[in-house]
């Protein structure tokens, strides 16, 4: 049996074939990574779970890079970055999920267990919906254009009255110099508060958001008790991140 950390490297690599040829079949995937056909399939079906635009097809697995839902985009979450957040969870929790893609990605695995799930995210509670075995709470607030999460003072006011045992906090932004930060006043405050009425605070962003700041800060990336990224960050910026006191899941 593969360890975790094969298994992660494996669905990483079928990500990138498919990003390059669309459609493969078990057998050259199997042949490709020198890994055993149960092993693809294993693999393959984790990965249709978490991502809707990774499909079986007969005797194969295709990847649909052009999908008119912007939580469905070619641009798919890193599988370890994923899986090595949803590792930090445990069954009985009370879990916070931010906004984005990259926090519905995570909900995908998470909605399996048995843990309780608060979100401003509409489309996290949308996908939620149908699983029965976690707990789902929208909070409430102003939806303003173009976003699909909630916002505002109502936002706030039932945040505060939740402890949570892990808050994912996602950004657009964040650097060694600047932190976290938010292009809105009041999406710093969210997460702020959030941060402060959790337990374990995680950053979860791709490297893509990397050395790159906004208007608002939100917390310095000392300040979590992980940052959970992709390998696009240079090992060597990794290494200065490490220096500087910042702990890489």
């Amino acid at each position: 049996m593969p360890s975790h950390n094969q298994t992660l490297k494996h669905q990483e690599s079928i990500h990138c074939l498919l990003n390059e040829r669309s459609s493969l079949s078990i057998q050259e995937i199997s042949e490709m990574l020198h890994v055993s056909s149960s092993t693809v399939r294993r693999n393959v079906a984790a990965m249709v779970t978490m991502y809707p635009n990774i499909k079986r097809t007969h005797g194969g697995v295709s990847i649909n890079a052009f999908v008119s839902n912007r939580n469905q985009r070619s641009d798919l979450v890193s599988p370890s970055l994923i899986a090595r957040a949803a590792h930090k969870v445990k069954n009985g929790q009370t879990i916070y999920l931010d906004s984005g893609k990259t926090a519905l990605s995570l909900a995908k695995v998470l909605c399996h267990m048995n843990i309780n799930i608060i979100t401003i995210d509409m489309n996290i509670a949308f996908f939620l919906k149908d699983y029965n075995q976690c707990q789902t709470t929208l909070i409430g607030g102003v939806v303003s254009n173009n976003c699909e999460f909630t916002t505002g003072n109502v936002a706030l006011n039932q945040l505060e009255h939740y402890i949570f045992d892990i808050a994912f906090i996602s950004t657009n932004c964040f650097d060694l110099v600047h932190g976290v930060t938010a292009p809105h006043a009041i999406n710093a405050k969210t997460k702020q508060l959030v941060m402060n009425n959790t337990n374990e605070n995680y950053l979860i962003a791709e490297g893509s958001k990397f050395n790159k700041f906004s208007f608002y800060p939100v917390a310095d990336l000392i300040d979590f008790e992980g940052v959970i990224t992709d390998h696009s960050i240079p090992k060597k910026t990794i290494d200065m991140l490490v220096s500087n006191g910042v702990l890489i899941v």
